[in-house]
């Protein structure tokens, strides 16, 4: 067990590695207590932590003995470095503020073994962050004020950078990962999440190839993951899942993905939410492709919003409070193919609302245990081969 100035953490232990994406070579090592960082004396080690920094050269690790160290202000990490704990190793960062930022060169920056208590890292403070890699880190207990809430902020974005296999617990008001401009090539995989306010949100305007996979969470009040790409290009969300939402709101969807750009790909993903929580999963964008997802229990199923030329084929719909798809009328949207999906104790099957659907095709569906299969009016749709069972009214 982990304890916390600011609480107990019940969630074992997860530590923390930013790995370089070159596969550099480290050269040398740096030890924190050399400067005068002692685990465990109370004593404030951001004056000792900045000279080991200071003394180091590219390509040096930076290494932490066991134990808890005392932060009162932000430290400021240099490019080509590694810090890397040996045994559990815990940063307490007392005030308000970033335990790091990232300097203004911002490339080949790696965290490893750390358990980041209280304040988080601004990865991208003044320029995009390249090759940077958080593998395993540990963020907990962080309720500062904006952005400072935040575990991962990257304002000016990342490229060609991994965050994977990380711990975020007890981040009630802000964000997991959270980050702004531009992310090309990035991978955001393999973390959990528990009692966070929302898990990963992106809204930048340029960037391919980013991928969200296998991240799971609970406890959530407003959307796991949120996505706003402007020109997004190629993205892929795969493999997550999440679970339980606490005092759900209007805006406490399962995925909220409206990339505007194209090539979006939503596969295999399990959303599980209370009626309450308005949607599981909202998309947007052109020619992407939603497939195979799992989504239970939310007040309507999906959302499709101003998107054109998609797929929406094999995914599993079960006990919606109100309807388990909904082309909504918000924008138009054309050439859809909804096909082969299942949907079960919905009221309403799928709801088609305003705005025009040339070119779309609804076929091979089977809606079960419905008051209505399919509802609305909007011109352009054509129905072909869905089956219907224990449906009182078809359409």
């Amino acid at each position: 067990m982990i304890r916390s100035h600011t609480g107990l953490l019940r969630s074992p232990r997860i530590v923390c590695s930013i790995e370089t994406l070159e596969g550099r070579r480290l050269l040398a090592g740096i030890n924190v207590a050399d400067f005068g960082a002692r685990p465990g004396d109370g004593q404030d080690d951001t004056d000792a932590l900045r000279a080991a920094i200071n003394a180091s050269k590219a390509g040096d690790v930076i290494n932490f003995s066991p134990g808890e160290y005392d932060f009162g202000d932000t430290v400021t990490l240099r490019s080509n470095r590694e810090l890397r704990g040996w045994g559990e190793v815990k940063l307490n960062r007392h005030g308000d503020g970033f335990l790091f930022a990232n300097d203004d060169a911002n490339y080949n920056i790696v965290l490893t073994d750390l358990i980041l208590d209280g304040g988080g890292i601004n990865v991208a403070p003044n320029t995009t962050g390249e090759a940077i890699l958080i593998r395993g880190c540990t963020f907990q207990n962080i309720t500062g004020r904006w952005p400072s809430g935040d575990a991962i902020f990257a304002p000016t974005g990342l490229k060609n950078s991994k965050i994977t296999r990380n711990e975020f617990a007890n981040i009630d008001g802000d964000n997991g990962v959270y980050g702004f401009t531009t992310f090309d090539n990035v991978e955001i995989s393999h973390n959990n999440f528990d009692n966070v306010w929302e898990g990963i949100h992106l809204s930048y305007g340029s960037g391919s190839n980013l991928k969200i996979t296998y991240n799971t969470g609970t406890n959530w009040k407003r959307m796991p993951i949120e996505l706003q790409g402007r020109n997004a290009r190629d993205t892929l969300i795969e493999g997550n899942r999440f679970t339980s939402w606490k005092d759900p709101y209007h805006e406490s969807f399962g995925m909220s993905i409206m990339n505007y750009g194209s090539g979006t790909v939503i596969r295999n993903n399990i959303v599980t939410g209370p009626h309450e929580a308005p949607v599981g999963i909202e998309v947007g964008g052109n020619d992407g492709l939603v497939e195979g997802n799992e989504i239970t229990g939310f007040r309507e199923g999906m959302h499709l919003v101003q998107t054109t030329g998609t797929r929406i084929t094999a995914n599993k719909f079960s006990d919606q409070g109100l309807m388990s798809i909904w082309r909504t009328g918000v924008d138009e949207g054309r050439n859809l193919k909804i096909d082969n999906n299942s949907i079960d104790g919905s009221p309403w099957g799928m709801l088609f609302s305003g705005g025009n659907s040339d070119g779309s095709v609804v076929e091979s569906n089977t809606i079960s245990n419905a008051d209505k299969g399919i509802v609305g009016d909007a011109p352009g749709v054509k129905f072909d081969s869905n089956v219907f069972n224990n449906v009182k009214v078809i359409r």
